[in-house]
């Protein structure tokens, strides 16, 4: 790696260079943190040049399997939240534009999926300033992955949705007279797969769905109390999602998960999805766990 061209970067330095070597191979989490830091400080992610460099220091690190390592690595630690993971993200998408005219392999599309359970990860552990930047790189990675051909199952769509929705209640407040234009093009990109995802009416799958078909209602009924227009016309393409979604039954199910697997608040998404998380459990009646303090109130 250290012997690629210095010319690839703005400072015509190997220093970035090393900044990536700290961040693959450093044992503290601490100064992986630092060099990471440092390393998207050298340039905007969202520049040719950055691209450029990452290309370059990895045709020298066996195709790039280190860096998948540890951007899986770090997205799989439950202590990686905030500008972390953030700057995780990001060096994840300076990958997919080296990588964008490529089919997605089996390691990216893990990777991809880890970053719906870190986004997962945010909201229960991490700050709220940084929720909102986390859970759209998240959906950005997932609509990345879609264009680049992954494979995808209800499941994961239904994860994906679930963070959707999540987001666009996010946005509420801050948007009265509009959807965000980012919301409006991640259904867009979404659509032309949902029909095509082969259906799964295993009971895990179908509770999933449950929870995905009450969150979509709720984000149907608060854009519909805008009686905007802008927020009439967001209202008919959110529609065209549920037209694609099979339907849940009506009968009640059985509970899918043990009372230990996930977190007791019901809205909570890791009430249905694996936590990216060790879980606390509740020291009144020792039979119930929650993610934080937030769940333990709700």
């Amino acid at each position: 790696m250290l012997q690629k061209h210095r010319s690839i970067t703005p400072l015509e330095t190997r220093i970035p260079h090393l900044f990536l070597f700290i961040w693959i191979h450093a044992a503290s989490p601490r100064l992986r943190a630092l060099a990471l830091d440092h390393l998207n400080g050298i340039d905007d992610p969202d520049t040719d040049v950055w691209p450029a460099f990452l290309g370059d220091a990895l045709s020298g690190c066996t195709d790039g399997t280190y860096v998948l390592g540890a951007i899986r690595r770090d997205l799989a630690d439950e202590g990686i939240v905030d500008t972390y993971l953030n700057d995780v993200f990001l060096l994840f998408f300076a990958w997919n534009s080296f990588r964008a005219a490529a089919r997605l392999d089996s390691s990216e599309r893990q990777i991809v999926l880890y970053c719906l359970a870190a986004a997962r990860r945010q909201i229960c552990r991490g700050g709220e300033a940084s929720e909102e930047i986390s859970i759209d790189t998240a959906l950005e990675a997932f609509a990345q992955g879609l264009q680049r051909g992954m494979e995808t199952s209800q499941r994961h769509f239904f994860a994906f949705l679930d963070l959707l929705c999540h987001f666009i209640m996010l946005q509420f407040p801050k948007n009265e007279e509009s959807p965000p234009a980012q919301v409006t093009e991640y259904i867009e990109r979404i659509l032309p797969h949902l029909a095509s995802i082969p259906r799964d009416n295993r009971p895990k799958t179908v509770a999933l769905r449950r929870h995905t078909l009450a969150a979509w209602q709720s984000v149907t009924d608060e854009a519909r109390r805008r009686q905007l227009p802008a927020w009439r016309a967001f209202v008919q393409l959110w529609t065209s999602v549920k037209a694609l979604l099979p339907a849940a039954p009506q009968a009640e199910q059985p509970a899918q998960f043990g009372m230990l697997e996930r977190c007791a608040w019901d809205e909570c998404l890791c009430s249905r999805y694996k936590p990216a998380h060790r879980m606390r459990l509740c020291q009144g009646c020792e039979r119930v766990v929650y993610c934080g303090e937030r769940c333990q109130r709700k």
